[in-house]
């Protein structure tokens, strides 16, 4: 669960970053430009491990691609990417 966490913390930054980019967004409220992780996380040495794996993953995912044209190809994308930490949540 908390690596799912982590890959999308770092999508919605990647997001919100691409947007700012090229949108300008004109709203009354301020919105908050740092988000309170304590929640999640014990501490900036925890999230930072998650953030690494999951930067680690993201290479690995370019290996599937174009090649998930058979069964065999598409059970090791399968636990690869989602199987693999149903255990750890």
């Amino acid at each position: 669960m908390r690596k799912w966490l982590a890959i999308l913390l770092v999508c919605v930054m990647l997001l919100a970053t691409a947007a700012c980019a090229t949108v300008e967004v004109e709203t009354t409220e301020k919105l908050p430009v740092e988000w309170d992780l304590d929640s999640i996380y014990a501490s900036v040495e925890v999230w930072q491990a998650d953030y690494d794996e999951v930067m680690g993953m993201l290479d690995r995912y370019e290996e599937f691609r174009g090649t998930l044209n058979n069964a065999q190809a598409i059970y090791d994308y399968l636990q690869f990417a989602y199987y693999r930490t149903m255990g750890e949540c």
